[in-house]
């Protein structure tokens, strides 16, 4: 029974991504990820130094996705909540970063290469699903930040551009071939 529970629990979590400013190392990602655990509400956490990233699956029930952002009270670290947004190359950008900066309690939003960066005033109580109804309400569509997460680290080119080959490979179900940033080839539904 309190396996059910538990399961249902995690079932209704969010899964957020944070920018991370201010790691040196891998020590430092090690550091924050343990910090983030002991937030009352997440109920999982990874760090990565290479990406300056941490992911998180938040229960908002326990924790708003606006007090995570506070962490760096305990950590020298600074977050920022990335709101990944569906075909991001192609919308208004400057039209979705006003339409974020309007909800009560964000203290700053900017464009991100991958969608918009969000801090928070300090005690602001804002809700991860508000931020995307808001967004939704406007004519934007978040995106999955498993997905944003698993593409950026497999398809980062040598000078930090980003390849289309994601998205045409996707619908198209047909595989395009490309240089990995480590220089052994592969596609998007292989790699």
């Amino acid at each position: 029974m309190a396996q059910k529970q538990e399961r249902q629990q995690k079932a209704k979590a969010t899964i957020v991504a944070f920018v991370v400013d201010g790691m040196h190392c891998d020590n430092c990602a090690n550091n924050l990820t343990r910090a983030l655990k002991s937030v009352r509400g997440i109920q999982d956490a990874s760090v990565s130094f290479k990406e300056k990233r941490a992911v998180v699956k938040l229960d908002e029930k326990a924790n708003l996705v606006s007090a995570i952002e506070q962490v760096h009270k305990t950590v020298p670290y600074r977050l920022a909540l990335l709101l990944p947004i569906e075909n991001w190359a192609n919308v208004d950008r400057g039209k979705a970063v006003k339409t974020v900066k309007e909800v009560k309690g964000v203290l700053e939003a900017k464009e991100h290469e991958q969608g918009i960066l969000v801090t928070f005033q300090p005690k602001a109580s804002v809700r991860y699903q508000d931020l995307i109804a808001t967004l939704s309400r406007a004519g934007f569509k978040s995106s999955d930040h498993q997905k944003l997460n698993i593409h950026q680290t497999s398809h980062q080119h040598r000078n930090d551009h980003q390849c289309e080959c994601c998205e045409e490979g996707e619908k198209s179900a047909q595989p395009r071939h490309h240089q990995h940033e480590r220089g052994e080839s592969g596609c998007c539904s292989g790699c």
